[in-house]
């Protein structure tokens, strides 16, 4: 899958699941989730080739994601396929592991 390299307009972390995130990407949006991947996003979608994606938010309370656009646009996505979500204490654990995990593979032994 490839990405892009130009800069991200916006981040946002789920508030559902710790280890997934969004970012907008000129008229992209990349969906990332860290425990499949930490190099290569699990979606991409091009929302509008004539705007540049501006604002991304993920809601408190679902699995819905927002996306903003330089056109004034909002476009509102039902995530679907994720895995269950845990506790809070559950969903710390995950993101603190693959970012172990990252950091550990890193670090000279």
């Amino acid at each position: 899958m490839a990405t892009h390299s130009s800069a991200v307009n916006d981040l946002a972390w789920s508030h559902q699941h710790g280890a997934v995130f969004a970012c907008t990407n000129e008229s992209f949006l990349e969906i990332w989730d860290l425990e499949h991947s930490t190099l290569d996003p699990v979606h991409v979608e091009t929302v509008c080739v004539d705007t540049t994606m501006s604002v991304v938010l993920f809601t408190e309370e679902s699995d819905t994601l927002m996306v903003g656009d330089s056109g004034g646009s909002v476009y509102v996505y039902a995530m679907k396929n994720f895995p269950s979500v845990g506790t809070s204490a559950e969903e710390a654990t995950k993101l603190t592991s693959v970012l172990a995990s990252c950091l550990s593979s890193q670090l000279p032994t």
